[in-house]
C-alpha cells in the first residue's frame, strides 16, 4: 500500500550519476523511499542502458546496501544503479545519469606498501637498505 501524496518509488542517492566507484573495493549504493511497505528491494547495475547483473533480488528496505565491485568489472563511464520494489518491477528509480566504475591506480600502492614497511624496518631498529650498504 501507499500513502495518498507520497511518491510509492525510491529514490537513488549514490551513485547518481557523476562519481567515479573503484573496482576492487566496496561502495554503499544508497536510496531514499517514502513508503516503508516495501519489505525487500532489488538492486540492478545496469551498463550502457542495459541490465549487466542483479547486484541483490531481496535486500532489506534500509536504504543500503554494500557492494564489493569485482575487481574484473569493466571500466567505463555509462553505468547506473536501478532500486526496484522487491514486489513489483514497474516501482524503481535509477541513477539520475550515469557514473563511471574505474581500476585503481596500481602505481601508487606499492610506494604506499614500502614506506610502510620501511616505517616498521626503523621502528624495529633496522637500517633503511641505503644506510645498510656503507
Amino acid at each position: 500500500y501507499w500513502v495518498y501524496g507520497l511518491d510509492p518509488s525510491p529514490t537513488v542517492t549514490y551513485p547518481d550519476g557523476g562519481e567515479t566507484l573503484y573496482a576492487g573495493y566496496t561502495h554503499n549504493i544508497l536510496w531514499d523511499w517514502n513508503v516503508q511497505s516495501e519489505r525487500s528491494a532489488k538492486i540492478t547495475l545496469y551498463k550502457g542502458g542495459s541490465s549487466d547483473s542483479v547486484l541483490s533480488s531481496a535486500t532489506p528496505n534500509d536504504g543500503l546496501y554494500a557492494h564489493a565491485i569485482a575487481i574484473n568489472e569493466t571500466a567505463a563511464s555509462d553505468y547506473k544503479i536501478r532500486v526496484e520494489s522487491g514486489d513489483s518491477s514497474s516501482i524503481y528509480d535509477e541513477s539520475d545519469a550515469n557514473f563511471s566504475i574505474a581500476t585503481p591506480s596500481i602505481t601508487v600502492l606499492p610506494l604506499v606498501i614500502l614506506l610502510s614497511l620501511e616505517k616498521v624496518r626503523q621502528s624495529n631498529g633496522i637500517l633503511p637498505y641505503h644506510q645498510a650498504q656503507q
